[in-house]
């Protein structure tokens, strides 16, 4: 579930659920994270996850999406936030 991932998300970065999903902010890597989570594990279309991120286009949701996967793989704080949730939405 969409909601869950999202609540999760923002207890484990200790954020409120309206900084982690806002448009604009300081958290953009954790934003990112959350989007590409919901994209694998909650079958939301990038449009879908946009419109919940504050109104985010597709093409930025993409982009977003493809840029932490790229962090994913190279920074190892990225990488364990990335395991520890993937544990947390399956």
């Amino acid at each position: 579930d969409a909601e869950a991932l999202i609540k999760q998300a923002a207890d484990y970065f200790r954020l409120e659920e309206a900084e982690l999903t806002k448009k604009r902010g300081r958290y953009r890597q954790q934003r990112a994270l959350v989007m590409e989570l919901l994209h694998r594990y909650s079958g939301l279309k990038q449009r879908m996850i946009g419109e919940r991120f504050g109104g985010l286009d597709e093409g930025l949701v993409s982009r977003d999406r493809r840029a932490i996967r790229e962090k994913i793989e190279t920074e190892p704080k990225i990488r364990k936030w990335f395991q520890d949730l993937s544990r947390l939405s399956t």
